[in-house]
C-alpha cells in the first residue's frame, strides 16, 4: 500500500488553509506546555517531575496505560491526577493526528511505520469485525481495553482507517482515554491501600488480577486463531 492508493488519499485528505493547518499543528503542543504550567502548581516540584517524565514515557514501548498509571500512583501522584495527564496525552494525540496525519505520513522513517501500521490495522479489521461493526463504540473499547496495537496513537489510527469522521475519532478516543485511564487509576489507588493496611491482602489481589488478565489473553488468542482464515 503507498500513497497512490485512492482509498489511501481519502485518509489523508486535507483542504485547511495554511493558517489553520498551522494553529492545528502546533495547539496540541501548548495544550501541553499549559497543562504543565498548571500541573508545576498542584504538585509538589518532585511528583511535577516525576509526573511530567511518565506523560513523555508513556509514548515509548513497550510504555502504556497498564504500566505508566500503576507506577504513578506508586510514586504518590494522586490518582485522579494521574488518570487525568494521561487521558489527556492521548486526547492531544488524537487532535494531532486528525489533523496532520498527512504531514506524518512525509515524515523519513515514522511515515513508513505509520503505512505500515495502516496496513496491519486493515489487517486488524479482517480478524476483528466487530470492531468495525460497532464503529464509535468499538474504537471506544479499544481505547478502554488497548488489544495489541490500539492505545492512543493506534486507535486514532484505525478511527482513520475505518473512514469515521474527525469529531467521531475525536469522541471515542476522548471517552475510552478518560474512561479507561481513571479506571486503571482508581483501581491502582485501592490496590495501593490494601497493601498499605495488608501486604498479603494486596499481594493476592495483585496476583488475582494478573491470573484475570491472563485467562482474558489466553481467551482473546484462542479467538484470534479460531478466526483466522484457512
Amino acid at each position: 500500500m503507498d500513497s497512490s492508493d485512492p482509498d489511501f488519499r481519502d485518509l489523508i485528505k486535507s483542504d485547511y488553509p495554511m493558517w489553520v493547518r498551522l494553529f492545528l499543528f502546533v495547539l496540541p503542543f501548548l495544550i501541553v506546555i499549559f497543562y504543565l504550567f498548571l500541573l508545576r502548581f498542584f504538585l509538589p516540584y518532585g511528583q511535577f517531575l516525576e509526573m511530567s517524565g511518565l506523560m513523555g514515557i508513556y509514548f515509548i514501548p513497550p510504555a502504556g496505560k497498564e504500566s505508566v498509571i500503576p507506577f504513578a500512583v506508586s510514586l504518590g501522584i494522586p490518582w485522579y491526577t494521574v488518570g487525568f495527564s494521561v487521558a489527556l496525552m492521548d486526547i492531544l494525540t488524537c487532535l494531532f493526528l486528525i489533523f496532520n496525519f498527512d504531514l506524518i505520513l512525509k515524515v523519513p522513517v515514522f511515515g513508513e511505520w505509520m503505512v505500515s501500521f495502516i496496513a496491519k490495522g486493515r489487517l486488524f479489521f479482517g480478524r476483528h469485525k466487530w470492531v468495525e461493526r460497532f464503529s464509535i463504540v468499538g474504537l471506544i473499547l479499544c481505547v478502554m481495553f488497548p488489544l495489541q496495537g490500539t492505545g492512543g496513537i493506534g486507535s486514532t489510527v484505525l478511527g482513520i482507517v475505518m473512514g469515521l469522521p474527525r469529531r467521531d475519532i475525536f469522541i471515542a478516543i476522548t471517552v475510552g482515554s478518560i474512561a479507561g485511564s481513571f479506571l486503571i487509576a482508581a483501581g491502582s489507588n485501592v490496590l495501593k491501600n490494601l497493601i498499605a493496611v495488608d501486604l498479603w491482602l494486596g499481594i493476592g489481589s495483585i496476583l488475582g488480577i494478573i491470573l484475570l488478565i491472563c485467562v482474558a489473553w489466553m481467551a482473546y488468542r484462542w479467538y484470534q486463531l479460531r478466526n483466522v482464515d484457512p
